[in-house]
């Protein structure tokens, strides 16, 4: 364990060692383990786009609606970082679309406010909430902006209705 409070699998999973990871799990290690900011493996390997490895949690029985400490789930953090092939992996495997975290925002909120417009397309042609709001009332449509506002304009999606804030959320 690293200082972080890193298992073995979780850094095989963080760097896509595929090997290393089913040598683990043989082992015995727990295939939805935590580090100290409670991600688990499909969390960490979601986020790097490490789409063998979060195939092969998946096939293992990773949990794909564990979330970390902050409620943030795989699919949240393959979106936010623009990983398309893993977005439309989880996806297709029953990833909720809709997963909010502690702060209310969804995979499409964050794909949106990171201008990551394939996966916005992506999430939206399957059936993800457009006009889903945060607990700030952030919707996709009020935190994007170019390109993406426009799309998000196209199919219909709603700007916030919520008060203008002030400070960092």
């Amino acid at each position: 364990m690293n200082d972080d409070g890193e298992t073995p699998i979780i850094r095989a999973s963080r760097y896509g060692n595929v090997d290393v990871a089913k040598y683990l799990v043989s082992i015995g290690s727990k295939i939805d383990s935590t580090c100290n900011s409670s991600d688990t493996p499909l969390i960490k390997a979601s986020s790097n786009g490490r789409y063998d490895m979060v195939n092969y949690l998946l096939s293992a029985g990773a949990n794909k609606e564990a979330k970390n400490r902050f409620g943030d789930t795989a699919l949240y953090w393959a979106a936010a970082n623009g990983k398309l092939d893993v977005v439309k992996l989880l996806v297709n495997k029953g990833a909720n679309k809709d997963s909010k975290n502690l702060k209310g925002k969804t995979p499409l909120i964050i794909a949106a406010a990171n201008n990551h417009l394939d996966v916005i397309k992506y999430l939206v042609g399957s059936g993800a909430d457009k006009n889903a709001a945060s607990k700030f009332g952030d919707t996709p449509l009020s935190v994007s902006n170019g390109p993406v506002r426009e799309y998000l304009r196209s199919v219909g999606a709603k700007d916030s209705t919520a008060p203008p804030r002030r400070g960092f959320q």
